[in-house]
């Protein structure tokens, strides 16, 4: 999953699109896009991966792959 910071800077690079734009539906179509992007970078930052718990689970599948061989 890309990062919160990844989002944002794509929301912000539209948001320049959207105003620079005489077209007023394609400013629509980007502003709608920059929102999306927008609460992606906000769910991304909300999303925390423990790692160390990953890694234990990981290696307790590998232990026991083992055991059962």
């Amino acid at each position: 999953m890309p990062s919160s910071n990844y989002y944002g800077e794509q929301a912000k690079l539209l948001l320049r699109w959207a105003f620079a734009t005489r077209d007023p539906e394609r400013s629509k179509e980007l502003l709608a896009r920059a929102r999306d992007l927008e609460g992606l970078a906000a769910r991304a930052a909300d999303t925390k991966v423990d790692l160390n718990l990953l890694l234990e689970d990981f290696n307790d599948n590998q232990m026991r792959k083992r055991d059962s061989s």
